[in-house]
Formats: structure tokens, C-alpha cells, sequence
């Protein structure tokens, strides 16, 4: 009962007041790094806010021998209700139909996007080509026969990648302060990048408002967010993974950046797809990873 806050708040009515948190440490597998995690924490019947890990977390990982000197930081702060969305999301996450359903959702975007691409360069009417017609004109019935593929894919997309933004996060298993803010930047812009992509599909070419303002606004939100949270999630896995992951990073950080700036500069439709593809080719593997 001393997990549920609906129990705490049953004691805290008989007249009686704790006083504390529950901590806990949870141990990475592959680097036998110790974490604080925080259940809750309670002062006169209310849950606190303000979650501050009591110092016997680092007394912990001395005496167990896996503390590094060069770690100073003692206390790391967390919101109870990021604490209950991440215990949430491993929990979901465990789930057999989760994992299924999440998977089948990646794969049915990518083959409603790779239809639609199909669909524009054989029954397009203006002969649909990746250096001269934007990712965008995919939803544009002057281009493509099935514009409504692309719009379905881009929303599809949007939906799947804020769970697994936080599954991504959910991976991470350090006590370092300045890691947990990497990863969680990366959750923050892998979330902005869903609800652009969502954007693009609702308020495609055809929907987009005055001069394709909507639509303009959609696709930058769901290219940055994407570009930066890869950005984000790669460096943390090059400062915290294993030589495979370190290569993930690397690549997470070069090319979907790199590409990103030179579409800025040079704003060209071949460019454009380019960025496309260092983002999916990156972020599959990292969302199949996150799953497993």
C-alpha cells in the first residue's frame, strides 16, 4: 500500500504523517552502472513535486564498488509525474502486443510511404522524379494519382514516434545528470517532430492554407524535431553505448545533421529526400533497438 498515493492519502486521514521517499536503484546490464530511480515521495500527505535522491543512492555505489570518483553529483531532481510516466511506459512496453503493434505501425508507414512513391513515378501525369518534385508533392494530386497514401503515412509516422521517443528514452540507465538531460532533450524533440509529421499529413499541399503556410510550418517542426532528437539520442549512445552503439552514434550525429544544414542552404528537392532517408535509416534501427 505504501506505493499507491491513494493509500498514502487513507493514512495521512487516520491522523497518521509520513514523512520521506521510497528510493530504489536499478543496475545496467551491460555497463553495471547503478541508477536512482524515485517511487514517490510524500510530505504531510501530499506528494511532493520536487523529488530530491537522498545521498545514500552514491553512499550505494561505493560500497558496491561500481562508483567513480569522478562523479560529484550526489543528487539528481525528477517530476513524481515523469516518474509515473516512465514506470508506465516500461510497463507497456513489456507487453507482447505493444511490441507487436508498435512494429506493425513502423512497417505499415514505410510501405505506405515506399506505395506512394511507387504510385507517383509510374501514374503520376508530370513524370515524378526525386530531383526535381518535393517529399511534399507526394500529397499533391497534381503529382501522384493516391495523395491520400502519403497524407495516411505521414500521420501514421507522427502517431508512432512520440511512444517511441519514450521508449527510446526509457533505455537510458545512468545516474549521470548531464546524460538524463541529453536523453530527455531527445525525447522532447522526438515528440515536436511527431506532432510536425502528423501536420504534414492533416495539412498536405492541397490542405496546407494561404500560400501553404500550415503545411510550411509542419514540415520544418517535423524535420527539426527529428534531426535534433536523433541528434540528442546519438550522443548519448556515442558517450554511453558499447563500440556498435558508439558507431550508431557517430552516424546519428554526421549525416542527418549534415544533411539538415546543407537543405537549408541549398533547399533543393533531391536534398530534401535525402534528409528523408538519413532519418529513417537511422531512427528504424534505433526504435527496433528501444522494442528490444
Amino acid at each position: 500500500s505504501a506505493y499507491n498515493p491513494e493509500h498514502q492519502q487513507i493514512f495521512y486521514d487516520a491522523g497518521l504523517k509520513p514523512r520521506g521517499y521510497i528510493p530504489s536503484w536499478e543496475c545496467s546490464r551491460d555497463t553495471l552502472e547503478f541508477s536512482d530511480s524515485i517511487l514517490f515521495s510524500i510530505f504531510n500527505g501530499k506528494i511532493s513535486e520536487d523529488i530530491q535522491l537522498i545521498d545514500q543512492g552514491q553512499k550505494l555505489l561505493e560500497t558496491l564498488g561500481f562508483y567513480e570518483d569522478s562523479i560529484n553529483e550526489p543528487v539528481s531532481y525528477q517530476s513524481y509525474s515523469f516518474v509515473e510516466v516512465e514506470s508506465r511506459t516500461a510497463s507497456i512496453k513489456k507487453q507482447k502486443g505493444v511490441k507487436k503493434g508498435a512494429l506493425a505501425l513502423m512497417f505499415s508507414y514505410l510501405v505506405l510511404l515506399c506505395i506512394s512513391i511507387i504510385t507517383a513515378l509510374a501514374f503520376g501525369s508530370s513524370g515524378f522524379s526525386f530531383v526535381l518534385h518535393t517529399i511534399s508533392d507526394l500529397g499533391n494530386s497534381q503529382f501522384t494519382p493516391s495523395p491520400f497514401l502519403f497524407d495516411i503515412a505521414c500521420i501514421i509516422a507522427g502517431l508512432i514516434t512520440i511512444p517511441y521517443s519514450f521508449f527510446c528514452d526509457e533505455m537510458r540507465k545512468t545516474p549521470k545528470k548531464h546524460l538524463e538531460v541529453i536523453s530527455r532533450s531527445g525525447l522532447y524533440f522526438g515528440i515536436l517532430g511527431g506532432i510536425g509529421y502528423m501536420g504534414v499529413g492533416i495539412f498536405s499541399l492541397e490542405r496546407g492554407g494561404p500560400n501553404g503556410i500550415f503545411h510550411g510550418i509542419s514540415a520544418i517542426v517535423a524535420f527539426s524535431g527529428f534531426v535534433f532528437s536523433i541528434l540528442f539520442f546519438s550522443l548519448y549512445a556515442f558517450m554511453q553505448g558499447n563500440s556498435k552503439v558508439k558507431l550508431l552514434g557517430i552516424c546519428g550525429i554526421i549525416i542527418p545533421l549534415t544533411m539538415f544544414i546543407l537543405n537549408g542552404v541549398l533547399a533543393t528537392p533531391l536534398v530534401e529526400w535525402l534528409l528523408l532517408f538519413s532519418i529513417l535509416l537511422y531512427t528504424i534501427p534505433l526504435n527496433y533497438l528501444s522494442l528490444h
